[in-house]
């Protein structure tokens, strides 16, 4: 937290209470290293322009009120100060700096800015395309002259609504400024300070390189490690394991802690006396207490490690010095809320018989805490972690020196960088027997403390660190190798992400060490080259695992040399090594990148825009053209958007699991090689799958594209349990391949495939693919899919123009979405609201980007959609495209050349920005699409303070009234509900089959059934069991629902599937419409309370039981100091889901009197009998909500498959209670629901979505839409034609939504 600034009458800021409250609880908001280091460098580059404003006096810190900026949180910001949390306040704010000197100013100036320079260009040596959120980014939150953020804690008054609010560390800037966003205003604002960042950017998952004559000596799996599979499984059902042995135990706590399975309760299974080490992967879940209770239970532990142990206290630190006699060594990630108190006792109680103290991310440990330790371990430690400690600097090195036993030291990535002088006289002290020294992150490094720090005083080195040291030169780094002579060579060497790195360090690294490295890091040494790459295999012949990602002259060649060259090699990774691309073998799905080099000659020309487009003269002669090269090579290297939305379209994203990862070989023996193998029970000699358990040879099952098979390979896993099978003409010497793992019924990945396959005499690295994957069938099947684009004469629809017949291009899966959009813009409603405005909104848009503005983004889609200037024939058609007629008595035909289509990328990307579905390449369902852009329209709408009347989306409002009436007192009561769309069950009945030619099997067909009918069976009565509040008994409930009123335009979704192993299958049941399409729906409206009728009377009120708190999200809020009663609070009042929303309600609420006593739910009436806690898990399981499970089994009278069918039903509805709307007034009374009670309702068919395929979330969606001039046109992507009568016919059935206008 940030110290405050003491006025003259002694009195502290408005968040003094909450300063202290966090400071006992261990919370600070330190600023990101990023930012910190901006800061620093803005603050140097400020003493640059004014070299007096350094000399004239004391630092900022110490100018008091005649600062220049007297923010009082600055002076956190010029170092890590999250550790004084505990120091008194006016010691602090007295505490003076030491004065540096001039020469010592200039030195950090120089190193600032090269530092500087570095930062600001583009990172693209990331395996990630990171993005800052908005507050931890200075220029988004701050604007150009707002100076440093409020503290946190603090007051603000609201820069839009002007209401006062809290700053919490989420608070953002309004754009433009001055000023900044209450989080309401900021949520609205379309920059969510909530939102989690976006996931990275996927990449395939590294396999193993194995070696051709590799040999896998455990292939059969061992009865202990079945009996350590199965007991981790059911690890909450164990009571005791007894006497399995330490490696087994070990094994047992590795898994669950990877599954983050480990509790208080089932940790002491791994207790005993006689233990002399433990480790937890992962003590997120045990509480202090349980942590406490470890040392009780394993007194004679000598060795203790503990990840993720951020609830771990000053208590139980303490207790571990005080009880484990016997610990020599200690390793710790994340003890956060450790104060020094609890360092110096701990020290003090293993005094002198300490070897091993490691640390990671410790913000409190300081220099006292420093002291104490080499008190008390000086003559016996000999490990020392120090890492990512916020408070180390230079001034701690000088306690280091007496630590002359160490034997490896890690001081990697503090806060502040450590500087050459100092680290040269440690190394000095203690350099003579370091085996392991690990200095990354200091960015103030230089060749220096290399050359004359460890190649001068260190002379056992086997594992040398120095990643992120951005100083480091070429020339530098090759001396410091060449001088190393004394030290013998290393065998983990790692200089990643060291960019000035070349061919010279490079060398004379190999030349040192290459013999017996095992492991080596080059990642990011951009200008090495190939030569040098080249001949590296010749100097590594021990090397195990290599990472030269990033490295830019690495080519097919180079990866060609390591493989061929190094024999011990398991592991590679050469990510964007772009001269990587000499045709490869295509990995699965990959799609093969135009080479533009191949088409076009490319002349570079450097304009400098801030000088008004000047052009630059030649800069080959400048020393740093390579650095000119460099950015010009990115640009001209880089994929635009469009670009990467394709290739990432087809990305799969398979993963191993437990059957391959567990995978038992039963035999071992040689199977007939390619081209001669069969199937074990039929003559097939394509589409086999071997059993990688057996080694069975069994057919799959026939495929799109004329891949035939009889299904043995499924019929072998039916009768023998072997899970895992490979396609065998999909295997590459990539060590890729089609496998299928069938007790899951999914593609699956498998890391020892090699292994696997050369147990049958397969030799990965000899093969080569001959057939089509799975996927691959599948990708195939959905490009080559059309929704009958002939007639019935054999010839091709007529592809038609014009404005509103535009074409959308397929992004990847995303035809969903273009169905909707078509429809939409097909209404007068989006044509008047979006249309007029497309060629002017621009010029008035507040948004800085538009592809972060919604009405940017539709009014782009109006433009193009409405305007027809995009609606024409491809510039370049295909004169060979011939179209084969069906009919042998039509002749063939040159197929029609459709539209280009415009490609809505920036539309799908904001849209779904955010959403855990629709912000992925997957096929998606196009009626959860509509209520997410319908949702998302209003919200945009609400921003702008928009009118409702004004808005497009008021024409699917309506309202739905539900009627219920007890059936022994008749009492009644109404509800009106406001809904875009109506669901209809749609009953399937079997038509009886019929035996088709050949013996096969008959394709299921069903009855037909009318529109009407199943609005009759949506909006019928049906009877629910219900606690009568008048006969105070347990009673049957009628329910009947009905229109209070009707929309402009009316969506019926039709609910064509059934749940086949809770999997939502969709079915072909044909709808018949009524006669000219339309509809009518007068029976249908409802008419409210009637006279006569008596109201139930409300349900007396009770205290609901508490939900099922989410775990990870309350364990993270209790990591964090908080009770658990206010950590429930906070959760029942944001959702029980995001951690960071209920951290921020903690803030606002810190001063409330009940913030710890036990939280109570507010009494609610209920429509239904309240469901049981096993069905509420049991759809819990399922991936809903609690309270989305509650409703939704009240709304049902709790059956569970009715309800699992409400539940995708109604995907947005987050789950309040049924009797919340009752138990007050109607929604008719505090707003209108929309639509009109007027008669007649009569609705004409304006258009249909229609969806092939088996699921929801596969196959493919088309649109019909009718038009004015062209009648009934058929909307494929991009594809526009006219739709034939019988086109109509077909598909008008089996629809899937219908979209009625009203007359």
């Amino acid at each position: 937290m940030s110290r405050r600034r003491v006025g003259a009458n002694g009195i502290t800021g408005p968040s003094s209470a909450l300063t202290a409250f966090l400071r006992d609880q261990g919370i600070n908001t330190r600023p990101t290293n990023t930012w910190r280091r901006r800061v620093e460098t803005e603050g140097e580059e400020n003493a640059e322009a004014g070299p007096s404003n350094a000399e004239a006096g004391p630092s900022n810190a110490e100018a008091g009120p005649s600062n220049v900026n007297p923010s009082p949180s600055r002076e956190t910001r010029d170092g890590y100060n999250s550790d004084n949390l505990d120091d008194n306040q006016d010691a602090n704010a007295n505490k003076k700096k030491k004065k540096p000197t001039k020469a010592q100013l200039e030195k950090e100036k120089a190193k600032a800015k090269a530092a500087a320079k570095k930062r600001k260009r583009a990172d693209d040596d990331s395996d990630y395309d990171d993005e800052e959120d908005s507050y931890n980014k200075p220029s988004a939150l701050n604007g150009a002259a707002m100076g440093p953020p409020p503290d946190v804690g603090s007051f603000e008054n609201c820069a839009e609504c002007g209401k006062k609010f809290t700053v919490t560390k989420y608070t953002m800037a309004k754009q433009p400024p001055p000023g900044y966003l209450c989080h309401i205003c900021a949520k609205a604002s379309g920059k969510d300070p909530f939102k989690k960042p976006p996931a990275p950017k996927k990449r395939k998952p590294i396999e193993k390189r194995h070696i051709v004559n590799f040999e896998d000596t455990e292939s059969v799996k061992t009865l202990a490690n079945i009996c350590i599979e199965i007991i981790s499984q059911h690890i909450d059902d164990v009571d005791a394991l007894g006497a399995i042995g330490q490696v087994n135990l070990m094994n047992i706590v590795k898994i669950i802690c990877k599954n983050r399975r480990l509790t208080e309760e089932n940790v002491k299974l791994f207790y005993d006396v006689g233990n002399s080490e433990v480790f937890l992967t992962d003590a997120t879940a045990l509480t202090p207490q349980a942590l406490t209770a470890l040392a009780s239970f394993n007194p004679n532990v000598e060795s203790l490690r503990l990840d993720l142990c951020g609830r771990i206290t000053t208590h139980v630190i303490d207790h571990y010095g005080s009880h484990l006699s016997n610990l020599t060594r200690i390793e710790l990630l994340g003890p956060f809320l450790v104060k020094p108190e609890g360092w110096k006792s701990f020290f003090a109680a293993v005094d002198q018989r300490l070897e091993g103290f490691l640390i990671t991310q410790s913000p409190r440990f300081d220099i006292p805490c420093l002291e104490a330790m080499v008190q008390h371990t000086a003559s016996t430690l000999t490990e020392l972690r120090l890492a990512e400690i916020g408070q180390l600097n230079d001034e701690w090195l000088p306690h280091l020196a007496s630590l002359t036993n160490l034997t490896s030291l890690d001081l990697s990535f503090a806060s502040e960088s450590l500087t050459d002088e100092p680290i040269i006289e440690l190394m000095a002290a203690v350099g003579q027997k370091l085996a392991l020294l690990n200095l990354s992150g200091h960015i103030a490094l230089t060749d220096k403390f290399l050359i004359e720090g460890v190649a001068a005083h260190t002379g056992s080195l086997s594992t040398l660190i120095m990643s992120s040291l951005e100083l480091l030169t070429d020339e530098g780094v090759a001396t410091f190798f060449n001088n190393f002579k004394d030290n013998r060579p290393m065998r983990t060497v790692d200089f990643s992400r060291n960019h000035a790195l070349s061919g010279a360090a490079l060398s004379a690294l190999l030349a040192h060490s290459g013999a017996v490295i095992e492991e080596l890091n080059i990642n990011s040494w951009k200008e090495a080259p190939n030569e040098t790459l080249m001949g590296m295999a010749q100097y590594l012949p021990q090397l195990v695992n290599l990472d030269f990602s990033w490295c830019r002259e690495v080519d097919d060649y180079v990866v060609k040399s390591i493989l061929d060259g190094c024999p011990m090699l398991k592991s590679l990774k050469c990510h964007g090594c772009n001269r990587d691309d000499n045709e490869p073998p295509l990995k699965k799905l990959a799609i093969q990148e135009d080479r533009e080099e191949d088409r076009y000659t490319h002349e570079t020309t450097l304009k400098c825009w801030a000088c008004g487009g000047v052009e630059l003269p030649d800069v080959a002669s400048d020393p740093k053209a390579h650095q000119v090269r460099a950015l010009v090579d990115g640009v001209m290297q880089s994929m635009s958007s469009a670009r990467q939305s394709e290739v990432m379209a087809w990305e799969e994203d398979t993963t191993a699991c437990e059957h391959t990862l567990m995978l038992e070989q039963a035999t071992s023996h040689q199977i007939a090689a390619s081209g001669l193998a069969q199937c074990g029970k039929c003559d097939l000699k394509e589409n086999l799958w071997l059993c990688l358990t057996c080694g069975n040879l069994g057919c799959g099952r026939a495929q799109f594209g004329g891949v035939g098979g009889n299904g043995h390979g499924l019929a072998h896993y039916n009768e023998s349990s072997h899970p895992v099978s490979v396609k065998l003409g999909t295997i590459t010497a990539e060590g890729t391949a089609d496998i299928y793992c069938y007790q899951c019924n999914d593609s699956r990945l498998d890391p020892e495939l090699a292994a696997h396959l050369a147990n049958f005499g397969i030799n990965v690295l000899t093969q080569t693919k001959t057939e089509k994957s799975m996927t691959e069938l599948q990708i195939e099947h959905n490009l080559k899919f059309d929704f009958s684009m002939t007639g019935d004469d054999g010839k091709a629809l007529e592809p038609v123009f014009g404005p509103g017949l535009t074409g959308l291009a397929n992004l990847g899966n995303s035809c969903y979405m273009a169905s909707v959009i078509q429809s939409l813009f097909s209404l007068p409603a989006f044509e008047k609201r979006f249309y007029p405005t497309a060629l002017t909104h621009a010029v008035t848009c507040p948004e800085p980007l538009p592809a972060s503005c919604i009405e940017c983004q539709m009014d782009k889609l109006a433009d193009g959609l409405l305007s027809g200037r995009y609606s024409h024939p491809r510039q370049v058609p295909d004169p060979n495209a011939i179209v084969h007629s069906p009919s042998p008595d039509a002749p063939d035909h040159t197929a029609p050349q459709f539209q280009e289509g415009i490609k809505p990328t920036m539309f799908k990307a904001l849209i779904g920005k955010g959403h855990e579905e629709f912000s992925t390449m997957r096929q998606q369902d196009s009626e959860e699409f509509l209520a997410h852009l319908l949702k998302t329209l209003r919200q945009d709408a609400k921003k702008k303070n928009e009118a409702e009347e004004d808005q497009p989306t008021r024409v699917f409002k309506f309202g739905l009234e539900q009627r219920l009436q007890c059936t022994n007192c008749h009492k009644v009561r109404y509800r009106v509900d406001s809904q875009d769309s109506i669901s209809v069950p749609v009953p399937a009945k079997e038509k009886p089959p019929v035996m088709t030619e050949g013996g096969e099997p008959p394709k299921v067909e069903y009855e037909p059934v009318e529109l009407l009918q199943c609005l009759e069976s949506a909006l019928g009565t049906e009877a629910l069991e219900y606690a009568c509040p008048s006969c105070g008994t347990n009673v049957m409930l009628e329910k009947q629902s009905r229109f209070s009123t009707f929309p402009d335009v009316l969506v019926i979704h039709t609910k064509k599937f059934q749940l086949v192993n809770w999997v939502p299958v969709k079915l072909d049941v044909p709808v018949t419409l009524p006669q000219d399409d339309a509809l009518t729906l007068d029976a249908f409206s409802g008419h409210g309370k009637q006279e006569g009728e008596v109201e139930l009377p409300e349900e007396a009120a009770s205290a609901p039981a508490l939900p099922q708190f989410n775990a990870a999200a309350l364990g993270q809020l209790q990591e964090m100091g908080f009770g658990v009663n206010a950590c429930q609070r906070a959760l029942l009042a944001t959702g029980n889901s995001d951690p960071e929303q209920a951290m921020n309600w903690l803030f606002q609420h810190m001063d409330d009197p009940d913030l710890n006593d036990p939280p109570v739910l507010a009494a609610a009436a209920n429509t239904g009998p309240e469901p049981s806690a096993d069905d509420i898990s049991g759809l819990a399981d399922m991936g809903f909500t609690s309270a989305q499970a509650r409703k939704a089994l009240k709304e049902t009278g709790g059956s569970m498959q009715r309800a699992v069918e409400w539940l995708f039903s109604h995907p947005d509805d987050v789950g309040e209670e049924a009797g919340a709307a009752a138990s007050g007034a109607p929604a008719t009374a505090s707003s209108h629901p929309g639509g009109s009670s007027t008669l007649p309702a009569r609705y004409h068919l304006k258009a249909f979505i229609s969806h092939k395929g088996t699921s929801v979330h596969s196959g493919h969606y088309v649109a019909h839409i009718k038009t004015e001039k062209e009648g009934w046109v058929l909307f494929n992507d991009e594809k526009v034609v006219r739709a034939s009568s019988d086109n109509l016919k077909e598909l008008k059935p089996l629809a899937y939504l219908y979209i009625f206008v009203r007359e």
